[in-house]
């Protein structure tokens, strides 16, 4: 009965976040501009809808670890403290540092026996390198935001993904409430952000909306699907390391981050924004079902792998500015593979 509450409850949510970023589009004088900010919206909906899940699912049997309210007040006390943070500071020493404090505190309130290397690293390391990472996800969250929309869709894609891996039984009612409620907060906000944008988020903005998607990862992590959370989060990964990489080459057709990502260079070379928005959707859907799979598979590795250089395969079909429409194409033809081939495996398991 929980989930028919959980799900009528995301609905609602949908369309208070829809007004809420109708709003902001309208710039109606008499709301304070604080109020006109789309992660303020996202925050306080959001948590608000979370804190009534909470209270409507009160058994957690199907949780390895249960959540508890202090973890979430916690978490939505951090993500404020940090939007407003990052908003009244302009250095980046102290940008970095606010990050750390926020990614260090909600770490510290991870259960003190989960461990994600299954005793091969200390836990203090095990924990710095969650911080570290969660830290990163969050600071270079904003290279995702160069062309309309797809930050947004990334953000919707791991989050809903996250949700997707309820129904197939490897996340608790809970947690999935929490991914469902800030879906359909992040779809009401893809209305406003895809192109032509209406509403634009800037680079805290961003980072703030990296900080939430890191945490549902994490929650989604410590229930022990840590390789269903890198394969949902790989296009963002595998964007990141090889735009880094080529930043680290030191030339100066390189020194920008941001135009080192693949899909600005497809705006670059002409491709529409709607076509790249789709190229981006598309490729995440393709990580969603390798990460359904992920039940199928022998070990916790080798569908991150395959997530891997299933996005090198991708990209690397797109050679040249003329031929990039007709390659965006084969993440349509790989999609449909895939989902030829999930049918057959569920098939050979049910004989």
């Amino acid at each position: 009965m929980s989930i028919l509450w959980i799900t009528l409850l995301a609905f609602s949510t949908f369309f208070l976040g829809y007004g809420w970023f109708l709003l902001c589009d309208k710039r109606l004088s008499f709301l304070p501009s604080t109020l006109k900010q789309p992660l303020i919206g996202i925050l306080f909906l959001g948590g608000i809808s979370c804190i009534i899940t909470f209270f409507i699912t009160p058994n957690q049997n199907d949780a390895v670890y249960p959540a508890t309210i202090t973890s979430l007040l916690t978490f939505l006390a951090t993500a404020t403290g940090l939007l407003f943070a990052l908003r009244h500071t302009k250095s980046t020493p102290l940008h970095i540092l606010f990050v750390l404090l926020a990614c260090t505190i909600n770490i510290l309130l991870l259960p003190h026996d989960f461990t994600f290397s299954n005793g091969l690293l200390p836990p203090l390391a095990e924990r710095v390198i969650l911080c570290l990472a969660w830290a990163l996800l969050t600071g270079f969250y904003h290279n995702l935001n160069g062309v309309d929309g797809v930050v947004t869709i990334q953000s919707l894609a791991v989050v809903l993904g996250l949700f997707l891996m309820f129904l197939i039984g490897i996340m608790p009612e809970l947690y999935s409430g929490w991914n469902l409620n800030f879906a359909c907060l992040l779809l009401a906000l893809a209305f406003f952000t895809n192109y032509p944008a209406i509403i634009s988020l800037d680079k805290i903005s961003c980072q703030t909306l990296g900080f939430i998607v890191g945490w549902l990862s994490l929650l989604a992590a410590v229930e022990g699907n840590g390789s269903c959370v890198l394969i949902l989060n790989m296009y963002y990964i595998y964007e990141i390391a090889v735009a880094s990489f080529k930043k680290l080459n030191f030339q100066h057709q390189f020194k920008i981050l941001m135009n080192n990502m693949f899909y600005n260079q497809l705006a670059a070379a002409g491709i529409a924004p709607q076509k790249i928005c789709e190229f981006v959707g598309q490729t995440n859907l393709i990580l969603m079902l390798l990460a359904g799979f992920q039940i199928y598979a022998p070990n916790q590795y080798t569908l991150v792998i395959v997530a891997f250089f299933t996005m090198f395969w991708i990209t690397s079909r797109i050679t040249s500015p003329q031929n990039n429409t007709q390659h965006l194409l084969l993440t349509g033809s790989l999609l449909s593979l895939l989902k030829k081939n999930k049918s057959t495996t569920e098939e050979d398991n049910k004989k």
